[in-house]
C-alpha cells in the first residue's frame, strides 16, 4: 500500500474510503488516489509491513488491512473493542509490537443495546509500528 516515500493518508468514513495523496518535494499534495474501499475507518496506524491497523468505531472492531488488501480482525467486542476510536503503536522498549486502541464503550453505537465503559486496549499485533519521522 505504501509506494511513495511521503504521502498523506485520509479516511473518509461517510464514503467508506481510505485515500492517499503523495506529497511532492515542495510539500504540495499530488493527485488523490483510492487506497481502500468498503472500509469504515475512524482512525488507523501503520505497521512496519505497510499494513494498516484500523479502528472501525461503530463496527466494534480493529482489523488489519495488508498491502494485498486482505483483512484480518485483530479485536472485536469480546476483546473489549466496543466503539474503537483511535489507535497508535507503542514506542517504549518492549512495547513496540503493541497497538494501543481507545474506545468510547459504544456511546454512539451501543453494543447489544448497552453502553460500556470507555477503555484503552493493549493489543499485541506481532509487528512494530512504522517508524515516525523525526523533525530536524
Amino acid at each position: 500500500m505504501r509506494d511513495t516515500p511521503f504521502a498523506a493518508w485520509i479516511s473518509v468514513s461517510g464514503r467508506r474510503l481510505i485515500l492517499r495523496t503523495p506529497l511532492q518535494p515542495d510539500g504540495h499534495p499530488g493527485p488523490i488516489e483510492t487506497a481502500a474501499t468498503h472500509v469504515l475507518a475512524d482512525d488507523f496506524a501503520f505497521g512496519a509491513s505497510s499494513s494498516l491497523y484500523i479502528a472501525t468505531h461503530p463496527e466494534q472492531t480493529v482489523f488489519r488491512l495488508d498491502a494485498a488488501g486482505n483483512r484480518t480482525t485483530v479485536a472485536g467486542p469480546k476483546q473489549g473493542a466496543v466503539g474503537t476510536t483511535a489507535c497508535a503503536f507503542g514506542r517504549a522498549p518492549g512495547d513496540e509490537n503493541v497497538l494501543y486502541v481507545t474506545t468510547d464503550g459504544g456511546l454512539v453505537a451501543p453494543y447489544e443495546g448497552a453502553v460500556q465503559e470507555a477503555k484503552l486496549l493493549r493489543l499485541e499485533v506481532g509487528e512494530v509500528g512504522w517508524p515516525l519521522i523525526e523533525q530536524a
